[in-house]
């Protein structure tokens, strides 16, 4: 893998000292490059708190060394919580000092693996990808503002203009276990990835992100995007840091031993890759998920510029005309289907260069912990009674116009007993639904 980083910090013209700290660490040889990968880190310190510097610097040193300390060999998720957890131990342990009482910092870090990028975010500093034209923004804001924006209570610009923004909900130094935020995802030839402080995204919209990083070279784009946080009057320090990925190496196995070879241009290769467009259409962000026999890509419809699912079939499966006349029957169902639970199948307008079904594209919302029943993880539930007595023998049945059933006849109050419904009381004799008749024990 090869890739062109920069990297930016500006001490602004309010305050008196910078409080953020940059750095990344991209390895000489291309067999640990392999082994290890790239990371990028950027902090802020909390302004108004002491030594926000002290607390960004350690933050930033002690995770690109814990990351070049790291077993070779590890997953990209292991080797982040393992950065953040030194990183974290780090800034909570100078924080203990009297002269540093209650410094605290944000840390947004990417690691860069083969084709796997994993982002790890504590704070308000963001984390862009930008593909194709297209940037899209990969954390979350830990601040008050963030929160009210996920709960629906704000827009993006009530939240970009709260006062709120700068109240964090979760960062570096105040306690001595802090949750980062972690994903993955993989990344292209082409990708450029933004990390920068808020100082620099408050001042400078995603469209001129969009412009100047999708436009100059790294250094220049750094230095670009602080001339244009200064003429924003800016009220804090600003640092970024840009990657762009240049070449990326595809692993093959051959015999069990990992084979790197370059990865080949759009031209010669049979499958569709993320950065490509579809039919000047539809231009292809990431890969979803793949099957036997077919993938499936998120994609912008630059006719309404929506997000898209497209399913693309593999190109051995093409030249089968049982499984096309099968695809386009699947596709031909889907668009003639129309129900709120069921994922509509867009139409294409004009000649396709290769078959493929256009779908709505949804984001599956976050996923809620079950909550455990009373009583500990072991309590079992237990029946019952009902909140209604059961009739007396004596009493009248109601009057039906038909001949009454055996199930109507029952008593239709509901009882558990070891997690499954049943009709009446348990079945005790000291508690026994009085519609049921007691049969008389038999001697031994």
């Amino acid at each position: 893998m090869q890739l062109t980083a920069a990297e930016i910090t500006w001490t602004g013209p309010v305050r008196p000292d910078n409080q953020d700290a940059v750095g990344f660490w991209i390895p000489e040889s291309p067999e640990e490059r392999r082994e290890r990968g790239i990371i990028a880190a950027i902090a802020d310190g909390v302004g108004g708190q002491a030594r926000g510097d002290l607390a960004s610097h350690v933050a930033v040193e002690i995770a690109l060394r814990s990351f070049r300390l790291a077993r070779p060999g590890l997953a990209p998720a292991a080797v982040m919580r393992q950065v953040f957890s030194a990183a974290i131990h780090a800034v909570h342990h100078a924080s203990v000092d009297p002269s540093a009482a209650g410094t605290a910092t944000t840390l947004s870090i990417c690691i860069l693996h083969q084709d796997q990028l994993t982002v790890g975010h504590i704070g308000d500093a963001r984390i862009y990808l930008l593909r194709a034209g297209s940037l899209r923004r990969l954390t979350a804001d830990h601040n008050y503002a963030g929160v009210q924006l996920q709960m629906g209570l704000i827009n993006d610009e009530e939240a970009a203009r709260s006062p709120m923004r700068h109240v964090l909900t979760r960062s570096l130094g105040r306690d001595a276990h802090v949750s980062p935020d972690i994903r993955q995802m993989t990344f292209v030839e082409g990708d450029r990835i933004i990390l920068c402080t808020d100082g620099l995204h408050a001042c400078v919209s995603e469209a001129d992100m969009i412009d100047v990083v999708g436009r100059l070279e790294p250094q220049d784009a750094c230095e670009e995007l602080i001339d244009l946080t200064s003429r924003a009057d800016p009220q804090d320090n600003a640092s970024a840091v840009v990657l762009r990925v240049d070449v990326i190496e595809r692993l093959g196995m051959y015999r069990g031993v990992p084979i790197f070879h370059d990865t080949p241009s759009a031209a010669m290769s049979d499958e569709i890759e993320p950065g490509q467009t579809l039919d000047e259409r539809f231009a292809v962000s990431e890969l979803i998920a793949r099957s036997g026999m077919a993938s499936i890509y998120r994609a912008i419809d630059l006719a309404n510029d929506t997000p898209v699912a497209i399913k693309v079939p593999f190109l051995q499966f093409q030249n089968d005309p049982a499984f096309l006349r099968r695809f386009q029957q699947e596709e031909l169902i889907g668009r003639s289907l129309n129900h709120p639970s069921i994922l509509r199948v867009l139409p294409v307008d004009g000649p396709k260069s290769r078959p493929y079904v256009v779908m709505e594209f949804l984001e599956s919302p976050p996923r809620r912990p079950r909550a455990r029943p009373s009583g500990g993880p072991r309590a079992r539930r237990s029946w019952a009674r009902p909140t209604t007595s059961p009739p007396s023998r004596s009493a009248a049945r109601p009057a039906t116009s038909g001949p009454t059933s055996t199930a109507s006849a029952r008593c239709s109050t509901r009882w558990r007993w070891g997690g499954r419904p049943s009709r009446g009381p348990p079945p005790s004799r000291s508690c026994r639904p009085a519609c049921a008749p007691i049969r008389p024990r038999r001697g031994r």
